[in-house]
């Protein structure tokens, strides 16, 4: 009583096997606590999540090769700058930072069998970025900023900017809820609580952008701006299967109870 005790049992067979714990104190206050450690072949991080070290790997080597590309683009091309083309810097760079975070946080958890909380936040952090930043770009291209002439240019501008910042706030606040859901056995009051910010954010975001593309679609129609036409309508389509993927996710997470 009062003390850590440490075992360790080496396994050689797949299997399912349990932990039991008896003792013969008498005690309504007795506490027991603990925790298993599973050390496989390649360390502490499951099988089943080696290909994932893998995967971050190669999508590390993209984004530095998409951002390398990308900053030449723009290097040879200043007088054409615009805020859609810097987010899409910003989407790259944000996208390689979470890849190097999440690296190096199972890389931690393969070697120790834990990671740092501010580990975990900066890598949290990262993914809500990119998330925005993506966000950011849909609503840039939606409203013709970079593609066409707009009215009220400055004022949408900022009306994105703070679109993207209660984006953030909402994804955050679901990330967090989410990521402590198992550790914390947070109630469906709870879930449905963090949810509904970043839906109602998202859905009025689609119905405020949906209505900038169509002015902007007719604009390049009176212009005769046919590139930028079929740019902007396979951006609907893009957003279409964004939103049935976004919903498909939150499904899956939502079903996956503790």
């Amino acid at each position: 009583i009062g003390k850590t005790v440490t075992q360790r049992m080496r396994i050689t067979a797949t299997g399912v096997y349990a932990a039991f714990l008896s003792n013969c104190e008498t005690s309504d206050d007795l506490q027991i606590s603990g925790r298993i450690f599973v050390k496989g072949v390649n360390g502490y991080l499951p099988d089943n999540r080696q290909g994932v070290l893998t995967l971050l790997g190669w999508c590390l080597a993209a984004h530095i090769i998409i951002g390398v590309v990308w900053v030449a683009l723009l290097a040879s091309n200043k007088k054409l700058l615009h805020e859609p083309h810097c987010a899409i810097a910003a989407c790259i760079a944000s996208g390689a930072g979470e890849a190097v975070c999440y690296l190096q946080l199972l890389s931690e958890i393969s070697g120790t069998g834990e990671s740092s909380a501010l580990l975990e936040g900066v890598s949290q952090t990262m993914s809500i970025m990119k998330s925005s930043f993506v966000f950011g770009v849909i609503l840039l291209l939606c409203f013709g900023v970079g593609l066409t002439q707009c009215e009220g240019y400055s004022s949408i501008c900022w009306k994105i900017l703070g679109v993207i910042m209660l984006f953030f706030a909402a994804v955050a606040d679901k990330v967090i809820t989410f990521d402590y859901r198992h550790s914390k056995n947070l109630s469906d009051r709870d879930i449905f609580r963090a949810l509904m910010p970043v839906t109602l954010v998202t859905f009025a975001s689609i119905a405020w952008g949906g209505r900038g593309i169509s002015n902007t679609m007719s604009r390049c129609k009176d212009l005769k701006y046919d590139d930028t036409l079929k740019l902007l309508q396979r951006l609907v389509m893009l957003v279409v299967i964004l939103v049935l993927l976004v919903m498909g996710i939150w499904a899956a997470q939502l079903m996956d109870k503790p």
